[in-house]
């Protein structure tokens, strides 16, 4: 999925699903690409009344540690309760979780 195209029904249910298992909870949720993000892929989720950014590296990722978003989550969530300002971490999957069988997550 570039960053212009819709996000397909599929991969809605799938994030849609793995959110729901890891948030205990159910909700329908949005899924749309939003420009920036420097290299890493960013998308615009609506779940619940909330709107959250989703970032995963590239696809084709040209080092393995240059776009290393489970690091980034790592840090960003020992310091969540520190007064700074950051985004707050949500959740967090292993790289090979994939929303569908070709989209990783």
């Amino acid at each position: 999925m570039s960053r212009a195209e819709e996000a397909s029904q599929e991969e809605v249910a799938s994030l849609g699903g793995f959110l729901d298992e890891r948030l205990g909870d159910h909700a329908e949720l949005t899924l749309a690409p939003m420009l920036g993000g420097g290299s890493c892929e960013i998308f615009a989720v609506e779940r619940s009344g909330q709107r959250w950014v989703l970032r995963r590296a590239p696809r084709h990722a040209s080092s393995a540690t240059a776009h290393d978003v489970l690091r980034e989550f790592r840090f960003l969530d020992a310091i969540k309760d520190q007064p700074v300002r950051i985004a707050r971490p949500i959740v967090t999957c292993p790289l090979t979780r994939r929303i569908t069988s070709t989209v990783p997550l």
